[in-house]
């Protein structure tokens, strides 16, 4: 049921996406700094100023790295398209997977994932180089995982670095915490449950503690008058 149902969302969001969006502001903004991790080592190609975490952007050039991804293509929004068009079928799928888990049947799951892939709306914006786009298949398995029905304690970490990885591709993504958490405790076994929510806390705290020590490393974590600053 899976496999044609992403056939269709990634055909429908494929078909006309080199013309549509065209230039603006924001995927410009993350795609020179995409190009600048991994063509200069730096998370922008000026002062970096901390306006957002800067996972999403890594994870574009790391794409690009691997692929040649900004060689392959006339543009860098070419390559951006390619990116966001990936993260919508990820994200398709994993949609499916959690409805499946909350005990939705296979219609339901499926017409779930037509009405997220389909919306005329999600199609604008899922088009667009915009860090939620990669946020969302790491919200997504976030939500999968913790409604492992192994309830092992790799599903648990798996779970807490998957959310901690969102919250590193936009910070925004910390909103969706109290259901996150409220998720993960709905399906802790009572046997391990002191084990789980120890070690997959201090995991997922772990990965997100790297942005503030970063600033910190660099001296750019208090305000100050001569430098950009994480506060």
């Amino acid at each position: 049921i899976a496999v044609p149902l992403l056939a269709l969302v990634g055909a429908v969001h494929a078909k006309g996406m080199a013309n549509f969006p065209d230039w603006v502001d924001d995927p410009g903004t993350y795609l020179s700094q995409a190009w600048s991790f991994q063509y200069e080592r730096a998370l922008s190609p000026y002062s970096y100023f901390y306006d957002h975490t800067p996972a999403g952007w890594m994870q574009i050039g790391a794409w690009s790295m691997l692929t040649d991804g900004f060689g392959r293509h006339a543009t860098a929004i070419g390559f951006g398209n390619e990116c966001m068009l990936i993260a919508k079928v990820i994200s398709a799928g994993l949609l499916y997977v959690l409805a499946r888990r909350l005990s939705i049947s296979r219609a339901g799951a499926a017409a779930v994932v037509l009405l997220f892939g389909l919306c005329p709306l999600e199609l604008v914006y899922s088009r667009w180089t915009f860090l939620d786009n990669i946020v969302t298949p790491w919200l997504l398995l976030a939500f999968v995982l913790a409604y492992s029905p192994r309830r092992s304690i790799g599903a648990a970490i798996g779970s807490t670095g998957a959310f901690a990885m969102a919250a590193l591709t936009k910070e925004t993504a910390l909103i969706l915490l109290p259901a996150f958490v409220w998720a993960f405790a709905q399906n802790l076994d009572r046997r391990n449950r002191a084990q789980l929510v120890t070690v997959a806390a201090f995991c997922g705290l772990l990965l997100m503690v790297l942005y503030p020590l970063y600033a910190l490393y660099k001296g750019e974590l208090f305000t100050a008058p001569d430098r950009n600053t994480l506060l």
